[in-house]
């Protein structure tokens, strides 16, 4: 690769080995902002500036389009702070906004005291991924709030609810509350899906682990039992064997969870109803999913660009099985 400079000391284009234009930038000549990026195809991203001189507006233009759509629009306060972001459809109808507020302290601004953002609103980190209709961020507490039905990941959990608060610290999520028709299950190989659902579901982890949940009303678990290993077998086998599918109810229930993802213990409590499935039924889902199972992976974000790509979410806008089976349960008490 090879980049030519143009004028104010700014990359003009990248030519590849063969000679060719791989990408060209365009700058305003007054005040050197980049105007316009053109691929190799002749597809245009092109940018467009306030009075202020903060960036105001993105478009696209594939080779093909007579006239560039818009994608992105920039809003500002009088003092220049940025105050809102919002994604546009092709007719520049907003689709996803984020809010941003700031307040004064000591004379200094200090930013992000809350963040809102709606409709498709999907998130990713590196740990932590989610998707949901709406979302409320809160600085000052450092508390996420997912609306409407949100599914969020983490490792191989999922976890989902009719709303959820996301609690954080130092920049990690510590503690996840899942409030109504709760729900997680944690994949601990292709064959073992550990479940746990009930009406709320507190779960807590640490340097991005979950180390245990807590479930609160109605509490349904279905877990895998793993046969022990034999210290005296030299060769130890790649794929865990189990002795039992438990599955039991509960008023409360509280699980452990090992570092690799594993129930190492379960407390139900004041008594539970349980049974002890053998391993045979493994394919069963009868036995091993519980009412509301859905795998939602197909949704979740994969990078910190997937997320400006709409998901569908048409499954979660009916009234979930699980709602349904509390709903049979609270009839029949």
């Amino acid at each position: 690769m090879r980049h030519d400079v143009a004028y104010l000391g700014k990359v003009r284009k990248i030519v590849d080995s063969r000679g060719r234009d791989v990408i060209n930038y365009r700058y305003d000549k007054l005040t050197g902002n980049v105007i316009r990026v053109r691929d190799m195809v002749g597809n245009d991203i092109n940018f467009k500036y306030g009075q202020n001189g903060k960036l105001a507006l993105i478009t696209r233009r594939a080779a093909n389009q007579d006239a560039p759509e818009p994608v992105r629009s920039f809003h500002y306060d009088n003092r220049n702070n940025l105050t809102r972001i919002a994604t546009l459809n092709a007719r520049g109808k907003t689709v996803v906004a984020t809010h941003l507020t700031y307040t004064l302290f000591e004379n200094e601004i200090k930013p992000f005291e809350y963040i809102k953002t709606y409709y498709n609103v999907q998130a990713w980190k590196v740990d932590f991924q989610s998707i949901c209709d709406s979302a409320y961020y809160n600085g000052k507490d450092s508390t996420l709030r997912l609306y409407g039905s949100p599914i969020m990941w983490n490792d191989s959990n999922q976890f989902t609810a009719s709303e959820a608060i996301v609690y954080m610290a130092n920049n990690e999520v510590e503690r996840i509350e899942l409030e109504a028709d709760a729900f997680i299950f944690s994949k601990v190989d292709s064959t073992a899906i550990n479940q746990v659902s009930g009406n709320n579901i507190v779960g807590y982890l640490k340097e991005s682990k979950l180390y245990k949940a807590d479930v609160s009303g109605n509490a349904l678990s279905v877990y895998f039992i793993e046969e022990e290993p034999d210290s005296t077998q030299v060769d130890a086998p790649k794929e865990p064997s189990y002795v039992g599918i438990n599955k039991a109810e509960s008023s409360e229930l509280f699980l452990y969870f090992t570092e690799d993802n594993k129930i190492k213990r379960l407390v139900m409590t004041p008594q539970s109803n349980g049974v002890l499935h053998s391993p045979k039924k493994a394919k069963d889902t009868k036995v091993t999913r519980l009412a509301g199972y859905q795998d939602h992976q197909s949704l979740r974000p994969t990078s910190k660009t997937d997320i400006y790509i709409p998901k569908k979410r048409e499954a979660l806008t009916a009234e979930e099985p699980a709602a349904k089976a509390r709903k049979k349960r609270r009839n029949r008490d």
